[in-house]
């Protein structure tokens, strides 16, 4: 709420070591960029961008079951939700603290006291679910409308899909050969960022406005 903009750097060092490391940054509105977690070997674990407006930040723990843990801003850390959780890979949160996530290409909602419920089978525009539409980059990010509809990014389609709260769902975006959806947003002015990708690794973000035009960065 502070339009602060956070992300992590991972890497890897290649086969010679077969390390990995990450650091956390903060890009501040003013321009300014600084460490929030320091450089360090290893995964990322205990942190997540996934936070509702209280500042309760949530995230999967895997293990012989997974389940999803809160941690508040005193640091308090707790199991919020489990069962029925198979492959969970993405995840957003409404400002009451709302989840939605990708498990195993369904599209899941978790209440702010942890009831689990299916929201929409595998996120997808095709009526017969190919072969993989459950892998780990089918479906990516998820983002919220200000309706309180859920945006997906079908990568496997190159297409973005917007669940309604009682389940109805459409195609609101495409990308065209070769970009892919893996996130977006909606701005305060009603405005549609979508980050793309390509096979090559490159990346670019579209900007759909409101008015119909858009504008590639």
């Amino acid at each position: 709420n502070e339009d602060n903009l956070y992300g992590e750097h991972l890497w890897y060092e290649g086969e010679r070591t077969d390390k990995w490391g990450h650091r956390v940054w903060c890009l501040k509105r003013d321009g300014q960029l600084v460490d929030i977690i320091s450089a360090r070997a290893g995964f990322l674990e205990n942190y997540s961008f996934v936070r509702d407006h209280a500042g309760n930040m949530y995230w999967a723990e895997r293990g012989a079951q997974t389940v999803i843990k809160k941690r508040t801003p005193d640091g308090q850390i707790s199991t919020h939700a489990t069962g029925r959780l198979r492959d969970v890979r993405w995840m957003t949160a409404a400002a009451d603290g709302t989840l939605f996530l990708i498990d195993a290409g369904d599209l899941l909602r978790i209440s702010p006291n942890g009831q689990v419920s299916t929201l929409f089978y595998r996120v997808s525009e095709r009526s017969l679910t190919p072969s993989g539409a459950n892998g780990a980059h089918y479906q990516m990010g998820l983002w919220l409308e200000p309706n309180g509809a859920v945006d997906v990014a079908v990568a496997g389609e190159r297409l973005v899909m917007q669940v309604k709260p009682k389940g109805q769902a459409k195609v609101i975006q495409r990308s065209t050969w070769p970009w892919s959806p893996s996130g977006g947003l909606v701005d305060r002015a009603g405005n549609a960022w979508l980050l793309e990708f390509s096979p090559t690794n490159a990346v670019r973000v579209r900007r759909l406005n409101r008015d119909g035009t858009e504008q590639i960065f």
